[in-house]
């Protein structure tokens, strides 16, 4: 890559969200990097989506709106945006979600091709509850994606790496992001996350989102049947967890602690069962858990810049 700003295409699907895509599409106006085109797919929608977004298009002109007929899926709309897409690189917004102003800006200045592609720290808001995601490593290899979905919902990656071998699985009713990490990963290498924490992602906004939907538990096995020849006993041990954590399923205490397998599998059971059974403890504890993170980060920082 040798230009200085390169064009970055955004895409986002959309479907019946006439009340939140303005809110998504300015996140990605307002960004403070310009070389940006801005790639909506309508999927279908039966609300007042489309008029939106044509009021959009007559504002802004590095705004491209297309439409299926009728609804595909969001996968079949990310596809057909990156069929369009005319940027160098790519990365992606949920209609529901928004970019904070440096997002686009950060993963240009830390691109590196050795890299299969980047992602970033996210945080989750429930009203006027603000959650920062919590990491401990910015590198995600292939062991890391075969045991968890370490990356979130979105990447940024070149847009020749995501060849017709390489998109998002029509045919996934859930998990279709992850299995497409995953094959990524695999073909490419290890992924760098920037701990920026870029991206709102919404759950208070009304509409189910896949993760937690009656279409979860399919997209779990799906994967799995997909990817069984990558995972070792222990890795699909912990995918259970994963999508009864994922789901937000009922345990008991006792199913709980017959579950465990592996540290990872208790300790995700045992946040699994707070998180069901006493939420204001468990989100006492995310709590705790961010002002550790923080502390530390600045414990970092202070030795970065002593030199120590």
């Amino acid at each position: 890559m040798k230009e200085k700003s390169p064009l970055v295409t955004v895409y986002i699907p959309t479907h019946n969200r006439a009340a939140l895509i303005k809110r998504a599409v300015m996140s990605v106006i307002n960004q403070s990097y310009v070389n940006i085109e801005i790639v909506v797919v309508d999927d279908g929608s039966a609300d007042d989506t489309q008029r939106v977004l044509n009021e959009l298009v007559g504002q802004y002109n590095n705004l491209t709106v297309l439409s299926h007929e009728r609804p595909k899926g969001a996968c079949a709309a990310r596809n057909l945006a990156l069929d369009n897409a005319k940027g160098f690189f790519v990365t992606g917004l949920d209609d529901d979600d928004e970019f904070l102003p440096h997002r686009v800006k950060d993963f240009v200045e830390s691109y590196d091709a050795k890299y299969s592609f980047l992602c970033a720290t996210g945080i989750q808001v429930e009203g006027d509850k603000r959650t920062k995601a919590i990491v401990n490593s910015s590198f995600i290899n292939w062991a890391d994606i075969k045991s968890k979905n370490h990356v979130g919902n979105q990447i940024f990656i070149e847009r020749s790496r995501l060849t017709l071998a390489l998109r998002y699985s029509e045919d996934m009713p859930a998990w279709q992001d992850y299995d497409l990490w995953f094959r990524l990963i695999k073909e490419y290498g290890e992924a760098y996350r920037i701990n920026n924490h870029s991206y709102l992602v919404d759950i208070s906004s009304g509409g189910n989102r896949i993760s937690t939907s009656s279409k979860a538990l399919l997209g779990f096995c799906k994967f799995i049947e997909r990817h069984q020849s990558d995972l070792t006993r222990a890795q699909i041990d912990n995918q259970v967890v994963n999508d009864l954590y994922n789901r937000k399923v009922r345990l008991g205490f006792f199913e709980t602690i017959r579950s465990f397998k592996s540290v990872y599998t208790s300790k995700k059971l045992l946040l699994l069962f707070l998180l069901v059974r006493v939420p204001r403890l468990y989100w006492g504890l995310v709590k705790i858990a961010e002002q550790y993170n923080k502390m530390n980060g600045r414990a970092s920082d202070k030795r970065k810049n002593t030199g120590s």
